[in-house]
């Protein structure tokens, strides 16, 4: 339940009489914490692109929902100066006030660090050794992030993100790329398995999607899993990429059989246009 749900509960009949009994002060400083929540709420959102950088060759949209008030999941979209097309998707442990602003914190620090070094696995570990020292214990990020040429040559690292989901063509099958790191801030080194680029031809498909995605579970306990998103993938690849993200949107709904979700969902695609 979001910490403003939590408040509002607080004004149903069998707690009135409690509420009218605190104080003027106390119902201000209520009054406060919602208004700075909705404050916070606003400022993460900002942070969400409006739309995708336009990079001719390459199609990108993203979608995020919190399962609180603010939450611990973010994805962004840019282009690197050397005009390619860079990728983010975030996950910070738990989700509010608190994961939120780690979030925050790596996504400004890969976008400042990408001026000047764009090597996915040199910036995780750039970030990771400022995680390190700045998180407190058991508090850690789970990220994925890639530069995608408009000619398709993806290079990418992960550090706990995953499974990521990549078809190098229109007509080639899904594959799951693992992790190659462990997540952000456990550790001051982060040690990272080297990987090979991925050619992206006409048709490739790049997704990204947070655990919370995965781990959507059904009213039977059942979790959505790869294997169902990948399904949803496969039957809609022919469809605009817009259309992808909506059946996406709606096979979590309806597996969930509710808007809200007990974590942070965060979906990221990619795909190379196909040749008129």
């Amino acid at each position: 339940m979001g910490l403003l749900a939590k408040l509002r509960r607080r004004r149903v009949p069998s707690a009135r009489r409690a509420r009218t009994a605190r104080s003027p002060s106390r119902r201000h400083e209520d009054r406060l914490l919602e208004r700075e929540l909705e404050l916070a709420r606003r400022v993460q959102e900002a942070l969400i692109p409006s739309s995708p950088p336009h990079i001719p060759g390459l199609e990108s949209a993203g979608w995020t929902r919190t399962a609180s008030v603010t939450g611990g999941d973010c994805f962004d979209l840019w282009r690197v100066p050397d005009g390619r097309l860079a990728v983010l998707l975030g996950d910070a442990s738990g989700h509010g006030v608190a994961s939120a602003l780690v979030i925050a914190q790596v996504r400004a620090m890969l976008r400042a660090l990408c001026e000047i070094q764009t090597d996915p696995a040199r910036l995780l570990g750039w970030v990771n050794a400022r995680l390190a020292d700045d998180l407190v214990e058991g508090r850690f990020v789970t990220a994925f992030f890639a530069c995608v040429s408009a000619g398709g040559l993806l290079r990418w690292s992960s550090a706990g993100q995953g499974p990521i989901l990549v078809r190098t063509s229109a007509e080639a099958p899904l594959t799951f790329l693992q992790a190659p790191a462990v997540p952000l801030g456990l550790a001051p080194q982060l040690l990272c398995d080297p990987v090979p680029p991925i050619s992206l031809g006409p048709g490739g498909l790049l997704a990204a999607l947070s655990d919370g995605v995965f781990e959507a579970t059904s009213p039977a306990g059942e979790v959505l899993g790869p294997a169902r998103v990948a399904r949803i993938l496969e039957e809609h690849a022919d469809a605009p990429l817009g259309a992808i993200l909506t059946a996406l949107q709606a096979t979590i709904r309806d597996w969930q059989q509710a808007e809200a979700a007990a974590d942070d969902q965060t979906i990221v695609l990619v795909r190379r246009t196909r040749l008129n």
